[in-house]
Formats: C-alpha cells, sequence, structure tokens
C-alpha cells in the first residue's frame, strides 16, 4: 500500500505511521506466513525512486486475525510517500528463504511528530581521474 504525496509537509519531518495487519488468507488453505511460519509487515519512507525501511512488525501468524501498528519513520522529506507492505522474515532470510509475507493491511495514518531542524543526507564528493 502506497500513500499520496505528503505534499503538506513544510520540511523534513518525523512522522508516526499506525496501521493495522493481518496475515493473509485464502479459502484454498494459502496463508501470508512463511513456510516457517512467521510473518512481518514493513514501513518504507519513499522519496523519488528511493526506498528507505523505515522498521519491521512481526505481526500475529494467525489468518485473519489483525495486529495494531506504529512505527517513527525519520527524514520524511515533502513530496515523499509512505509505503506498507509484507516484509522478509528473520528466520526466513537465515534460513536462506527469499520469501515476503502476504498480508491485509488497513487503517493506515501518518501523523506528524516534529519538523526537523536539518537532513542527515549528505552525498559524498567524488574525484574523477
Amino acid at each position: 500500500m502506497l500513500t499520496p504525496v505528503l505534499s503538506s509537509l513544510g520540511a523534513c519531518a518525523t512522522v508516526e505511521v499506525s496501521f493495522k495487519a493481518a496475515p493473509y488468507s485464502s479459502d484454498y488453505g494459502v496463508t501470508g506466513a512463511s513456510r516457517l511460519g512467521e510473518c512481518y509487515a514493513e514501513v518504507w519512507v519513499v522519496t523519488d525512486d528511493t526506498w528507505i525501511s523505515a522498521g519491521v512488525v512481526e505481526l500475529n501468524d494467525t489468518p485473519d486475525v489483525w495486529t495494531s501498528c506504529s512505527l517513527t519513520a525519520v527524514n520524511v522529506l515533502p513530496g515523499s510517500r509512505i509505503a506498507v507492505g509484507g516484509a522478509y522474515g528473520a528466520k526466513t532470510v537465515a534460513s536462506g528463504g527469499k520469501q515476503y509475507s502476504r498480508i491485509y493491511v488497513d487503517d493506515v495514518a501518518v501523523k506528524l511528530l516534529r519538523y526537523e531542524e536539518t537532513v542527515a543526507v549528505i552525498p559524498p564528493e567524488v574525484e574523477v581521474k
């Protein structure tokens, strides 16, 4: 899920992203939990074509059971978007798997916590010879 552009931000900000999430399930026995029975949601800050993770939340792995989640995202620039979706689980990655959790997402809210005085992202200077 991707929010509209956060055009009302006046400067670089810290925001709270809250939402509810539940593992996907179907009538065919397909669930959102990985083969190891874990399920995660992740929040990203999307600016231009850059996606930066704001964090991962472990969900209840029972299909259709909702978990209330809240994460803080920093360095959110005017014009950024917030994405919420399924994430790799720690056990899945450690075991060599590459499986995202499939999740339902609902009640997404983005709340301004504060504006930042400076932006910490400075591109390095590179000299080409």
